[in-house]
């Protein structure tokens, strides 16, 4: 529960880094106006309403501008946060015992929200993983865990957020690691993944209750 908590904080900053972005960037600069919003998300109005006029041309300026500005702070900074992701998650939990740099999480969620922001192509599922993954790691070493309990800590904080995007992909998770047994760590990684699963959908069910949805 609690990387899920520490995981989930920096999904919420993840989730507002690239609705700032989108809403600065492609509502402020280009005018484009996206609408309707997904359903479920809340628009973000704390940045106020932009009545800027479409520009094919700041579209490909903001596009170009926005994706060197990532690529610099990646590969300048945290070359692990580049992608979608989940490669570096893979490389860390088999070649590094869990181990991932808190700088990672930090920059992936700045580069993918000017990514995403600008208007590049990419999805969120990637980099919701590596900075679920990246927080637990953290956590990991604030709780001086062993190395095999980072491991499992690491494919914890990966499925509760990814999860959130695709509530049947946790169950996954020890494939998407690479993880071949299901006897040790790969049968507790299992148990946990499911675990974020059931606990995803208890609050899920729990928010849609409080807030009068049917």
């Amino acid at each position: 529960m609690l990387v899920g908590i520490v995981a989930g904080l920096g999904a919420i900053g993840f989730f507002l880094a690239t609705q700032a972005a989108a809403t600065f960037m492609m509502e402020g600069v280009v005018g484009y106006h996206p609408l309707p919003h997904p359903e479920g998300e809340v628009e973000l109005t704390a940045l106020g309403k932009f009545d800027t006029q479409f520009s094919p041309l700041k579209l490909l300026i903001v596009i170009t501008v926005g994706g060197l500005l990532s690529g610099l702070l990646v590969y300048s900074i945290a070359p692990e946060a580049e992608g979608h992701g989940n490669d570096s998650v893979i490389s860390a939990y088999h070649n590094r015992q869990g181990e991932i740099r808190l700088r990672v999480p930090i920059v992936k969620i700045i580069a993918s929200a000017l990514t995403l922001g600008s208007g590049g192509s990419g999805g969120r599922e990637g980099p919701i993983a590596q900075i679920g993954a990246g927080f637990a790691s953290l956590l990991s070493r604030l709780l001086n865990l062993r190395p095999m309990e980072r491991r499992v800590l690491v494919a914890a904080g990966m499925a509760y957020l990814f999860g959130y995007y695709k509530p049947d992909s946790p169950g996954n998770i020890p494939n998407l690691l690479y993880i071949p047994s299901l006897r040790g760590t790969g049968l507790m990684i299992y148990l946990v993944a499911y675990l974020a699963v059931m606990t995803i959908a208890l609050v899920t069910l729990l928010l849609r209750y409080r807030s009068g949805d049917e």
